[in-house]
């Protein structure tokens, strides 16, 4: 996964007190670099200023999500933490320099599902740059967005619709097909786990509200994101449950 560039313009200029030269710098971000380096091209400006140009991977105070979660594991922080903090306080790796998209997409997402933009985050390979599940760099147009909407009350509206629709479970020729039976226990061990998977849901309103939206989203975007799908969480504590799968796969996969 490329990294992100930062470009700065240090013009430095004579100030009126004391003789220093103050810099004076102008920030411009572009994700996608391939490798680091650092680039230096001095000018003469107009007035005698001299201006230098520096390109570099990336701000050296910051650590990427790979970096964090090493860090995490150096200190033996239980592998929660390590997800509270990755994913939950860490930007958005392929949004980074591409706010006003984010913001977008999110509150879109939020007016849709009438709950707070906060409680929507982001996972999977468009957070960290990477799947660890199946070891592939995110991919632009080909890669998809997984949002988490962790809101108690949205959770308990599905699950409300889905025991009307299903007549208290008593009927369940609405639930989708998988291998020619239901899905029905998939569903319900989601359930069990805090998540409310929209696609394994039954056919209802609900179901083909929701797929309209997201498909709506998913092409509006489509430039970036192949598609983009969502899982209702009953809390953040089952999220970082749900996450911590991620970090053992990273564990289990990575070059020591």
């Amino acid at each position: 996964m490329a990294s992100l560039i930062t470009e700065r313009t240090v013009r430095s200029e004579p100030r009126p007190f004391g003789g220093r030269m103050e810099p004076i710098l102008s920030l411009r971000s572009w994700a996608m670099a391939k490798r680091q380096w650092v680039r230096y091209v001095g000018r003469q400006g107009p007035g005698g200023f001299s201006v230098v140009t520096m390109r570099c991977l990336k701000h050296r105070m910051s650590m990427n999500h790979i970096e964090s979660i090493e860090v995490g594991l150096k200190e033996n922080k239980p592998h929660t933490e390590i997800v509270r903090k990755v994913y939950l306080a860490y930007p958005t790796k392929v949004l980074v320099g591409d706010e006003e998209r984010q913001y977008k997409i999110l509150n879109a997402i939020s007016c849709f599902l009438k709950v707070p933009i906060m409680s929507i985050q982001i996972a999977g390979s468009a957070k960290t740059g990477r799947s660890f599940h199946k070891q592939k760099d995110f991919v632009p147009g080909d890669s998809d967005l997984d949002v988490a909407v962790i809101d108690a009350g949205l959770y308990q509206r599905y699950m409300e619709a889905i025991f009307l629709v299903t007549k208290g479970y008593a009927d369940n020729s609405r639930f989708p097909l998988k291998n020619g039976k239901p899905v029905l226990d998939e569903y319900r061990s989601y359930l069990n786990r805090g998540i409310f998977r929209p696609d394994l849901m039954p056919s209802c309103e609900e179901r083909k509200s929701w797929n309209a939206f997201f498909g709506k989203l998913s092409r509006e975007h489509g430039d970036l994101f192949k598609s983009i799908n969502a899982c209702i969480y009953m809390s953040q504590a089952f999220f970082e449950s749900k996450q911590r799968s991620a970090i053992k796969s990273y564990i289990d996969n990575r070059v020591v």
